[in-house]
């Protein structure tokens, strides 16, 4: 199945983020982090809850400088 894309809000920074459906659940993985970051759930809600909480625990282990990101879609 082909990504869908969409924008959300983590972190205080808004992110391009990939969606997609695997065998096994859900995949949803953001554009542009120094650094890989990369979430899964059974539905897409719940990969993509998963995803905001990665990138708040990426920000605060790493810093706000490793949050470079490509500019976020409207």
């Amino acid at each position: 199945m082909t990504p869908s894309r969409l924008s959300i809000t983590a972190a205080g920074q808004r992110f391009r983020v990939h969606l997609e459906q695997a065998e096994d659940g859900w995949l949803a993985y953001p554009d542009g982090i120094n650094g890989v970051v990369v979430s899964q759930g059974d539905t897409a809600a719940e990969a993509l809850a998963d995803l905001q909480s990665a990138l708040r625990f990426h920000r605060d282990t790493f810093g706000p400088s490793d949050m470079s990101t490509s500019p976020a879609e409207p």
